[in-house]
């Protein structure tokens, strides 16, 4: 680039500079340095072409331009391969502009609602919906999904599935959709329902646990000083620790085995939450039977048992009821529950005993349940006509917000 030009005046300007530069020291002579107005002959010699240093200007001004846009297209380009799971990772490392730019192209969330399904598969899953309830609440509260590699595949022996893939195919006979195949969208929707059947219970747990048990909120306390909020925690501390061993009996603090599982609060939950005049539609769920299933049972106590671990630090701090945190304690209590049967049904049979303890307790539950409840319909209406349905939990909610003075 400009190399004619500095054949022309670059070589002569160095010379006279370096012979100026001798004489200058030497004889006293004035050394006149090449002038830049030379320049007008460099472009004589280059015919006309624009002179070197703004052609040196303008091709640095178009290439770093073009560099640095290269550079700053090369994560959008990579990311638009990624899974959009991973996008939060990334977030902080791009700038607002290439952020806001690559919004369009995140994948859309699947809409959730039941509306958005076909008409036909959103026939069967609101005909599924009462029939996995009774699953719930009779059979499997708890449904596992067990997943087990062998080899290089992964095998798995589907608990959660195989029950909701029943109810599915059980609500599309009636409905005589039989060529109706469930989508992995229609389980998505169908096993949602379970986790809210359970935080519905748990919610009635933790809204009266306080009162049953005697423990005390310390925003309730009159007059507090950083004393007696203390001694207040430390006494709610204590008596969590003194519950977990008696909180199944009809009066923690004087315990007996004729009041094992009696406590009044089981029942309580077990009236409004099947029988409630709000709920009355889930009553059907206990037609034809005499009793209350051992495992309805179990679900009730294992969820007031978490409301009560819930005050361990003194405070009521929520814990999820899901199956990784209480599955295990469900099977403990349902055993336990199963080994009181046993023993009350061999009272009977061999020692002459007049009435089964616990035969007598599960019919007990269902029958003042039944009595409890008001308003009772006498035919069952269809769900969401007129009344709050199982899962529609927001009433239940401001409830418990309410009278926990939480928000």
């Amino acid at each position: 680039m400009g190399g004619g030009g500095m054949d022309n005046t670059g070589s002569g300007g160095i010379d006279s500079g370096s012979s100026g530069g001798s004489d200058h020291g030497g004889n006293g002579e004035v050394c006149h340095e090449p002038s830049w107005s030379q320049a007008p002959d460099v472009d004589e010699d280059l015919d006309g072409q624009p002179p070197a240093v703004s052609s040196l200007e303008f091709s640095t001004r178009d290439v770093e331009p073009r560099f640095n846009l290269k550079r700053k297209s090369r994560p959008s380009q990579h990311r638009v391969v990624e899974d959009p799971e991973d996008d939060d990772e990334h977030s902080d490392e791009d700038d607002s502009d290439t952020a806001e730019a690559e919004m369009p192209r995140k994948k859309k969330q699947k809409s959730r609602s039941i509306s958005a399904v076909a008409a036909d598969h959103r026939e069967i899953c609101e005909a599924a919906y009462p029939k996995i309830k009774i699953e719930l609440t009779h059979r499997l509260p708890f449904p596992t999904t067990d997943i087990r590699r062998t080899g290089p595949r992964q095998t798995q022996t589907d608990e959660f599935t195989e029950l909701i893939l029943g109810v599915f195919t059980d609500a599309a006979f009636e409905l005589e959709l039989d060529d109706v195949r469930p989508t992995l969208e229609d389980i998505r929707l169908i096993r949602s329902r379970v986790p809210q059947f359970r935080a519905g219970i748990k919610i009635l747990a933790r809204l009266w646990v306080p009162a049953e048990y005697k423990l005390v909120d310390i925003k309730t306390l009159q007059n507090p000083t950083p004393a007696s909020i203390e001694a207040q925690l430390e006494a709610n501390r204590a008596r969590v620790k003194m519950l977990l061993m008696t909180y199944i009996y009809k009066d923690p603090d004087n315990i007996g085995p004729e009041t094992m599982f009696c406590n009044a609060i089981f029942q309580q939950i077990l009236t409004v939450y099947w029988f409630g005049a709000l709920e009355n539609d889930r009553a059907f769920y206990f037609d034809t039977m005499t009793q209350v299933e051992l495992v309805t049972l179990a679900l009730i106590i294992v969820a007031v048992l978490s409301a009560i671990e819930e005050w361990a630090t003194g405070r009521c701090v929520a814990k999820q009821f899901t199956h990784k945190s209480y599955f295990a304690a469900y099977k403990d209590i349902l055993k336990s529950l199963r080994k009181w049967q046993a023993h009350s049904d061999k009272q009977v049979a061999e020692h002459g005993a007049t009435r089964n303890m616990t035969a007598d307790y599960q019919e007990e539950l269902l029958r003042t349940a039944r009595a409890l409840a008001t308003n009772q319909p006498e035919g069952r209406e269809e769900e969401g006509e007129g009344e709050m349905d199982m899962f529609s939990l927001d009433a239940m909610f401001a409830l418990a917000a309410a009278n926990s003075g939480r928000s």
